[in-house]
């Protein structure tokens, strides 16, 4: 085959280019913040499953060293049915969504309110999108299986999806290079790891630094944000999830 007119991939170098920036421009959430929920989901461990049906699977969730805020929820696979949506299905053992939920950990951290579309744009968040670092669907987890020496397919991803460590906020626009250039979506797994360690990944361990790109080290990456009143807004929130989940649960939909 001759070599396309157009081509197809982006060189090394301009990789490069677009980690660099987006590591300037990209918000993790703060090591503190993520330990303290942590904290927070072995305390409420009994609290939380006195709310979740025994149809759902509760340690899909809250794992050892879980960072999930919504245990339960999980981003629809597909093509979204609007019937499901912000619904328990117990078909599914699931509360489905479209990426609503995740957003109020960082409503709560900027302004101690829950998201809505008016909070998100009085709070500035309006000018970021959100991007998942690790899969959050079983049959998306390609690149970690090349990247770590273990990933257990028996354990599911599912609590990924609103984890605190795996939401980060990447200005619109910016988002799609984490999902779609395999060396960028490998150096926010290498920040992702120096930042909160290897523990709080369900089923995967081992990151082999000889699949990091070599320009990893040049990278400068923005500091986590350690917002003021964090502690009061995640106890906010804390009861927030609980009066959420709760009221998604006691109503499911109907099979």
């Amino acid at each position: 085959m001759s070599d396309p007119v157009f081509p197809l991939r982006l060189s090394e170098q301009e990789e490069f280019g677009i980690a660099l920036t987006l590591a300037k421009v990209s918000h993790f959430v703060h090591p503190q913040i993520v330990e303290a929920i942590q904290r927070i989901n072995e305390s409420d461990a009994d609290r939380l499953a006195d709310i979740i049906p025994q149809k759902v699977d509760g340690a899909r969730f809250l794992y050892p060293g879980s960072a999930c805020v919504f245990p339960g929820v999980r981003r629809f696979v597909g093509r979204l049915n609007k019937k499901e949506l912000l619904k328990y299905v117990p078909a599914k053992r699931t509360i489905i969504d479209d990426n609503r939920l995740p957003r109020h950990l960082w409503t709560f951290l900027a302004a101690g309110v829950a998201y809505s579309g008016p909070s998100w744009k009085t709070t500035g968040l309006g000018e970021f999108e959100l991007a998942h670092i690790f899969a959050h669907k079983s049959d998306e987890r390609k690149v970690e299986q090349n990247v770590f020496e273990h990933v257990d397919e028996t354990v599911s991803p599912d609590g990924l999806f609103t984890c605190a460590s795996n939401v980060v906020l990447v200005p619109k626009g910016l988002a799609k290079p984490t999902d779609h250039l395999k060396s960028v979506k490998r150096a926010f797994f290498k920040r992702y790891v120096s930042l909160y360690g290897e523990e709080i990944l369900p089923g995967i361990s081992e990151l082999k630094d000889t699949e990091i790109p070599s320009w990893y080290s040049r990278l400068e990456w923005s500091e986590p944000v350690l917002p003021d009143g964090w502690k009061q807004n995640l106890e906010k929130l804390r009861e927030y999830r609980f009066r959420r989940l709760r009221g998604l649960f006691a109503k499911p939909l109907a099979e």
